[in-house]
């Protein structure tokens, strides 16, 4: 059986980061959606990063196929995104 995929919007910093990492601690294959990826998973074969800037919608076209794409079915989609405002 494959791993479950979890995709964490936000998941680069601050509580978002805590997700990803206990995630991954639970075997789970993670997307992580923000503006920016975190060297902290470079070369984790068990995520992905997917740049996107949610004040732009232009940005968000196609998300949802990468995420799968990439790592199959998502199982768990969790938002831990800051407001910014």
């Amino acid at each position: 059986m494959s791993a479950q995929h979890a995709v964490v919007v936000g998941g680069t910093r601050g509580l978002g980061l805590v997700v990803v990492e206990r995630l991954l601690s639970r075997g789970f294959d993670v997307t992580i959606i923000s503006r920016r990826p975190s060297p902290r998973h470079a070369g984790n074969s068990k995520t992905r990063h997917i740049e996107v800037d949610l004040e732009i919608m232009e940005s968000l076209d196609g998300v949802w196929t990468k995420a799968c794409d990439s790592l199959g079915e998502i199982s768990y989609l969790i938002l831990c995104q800051r407001f910014r405002g």
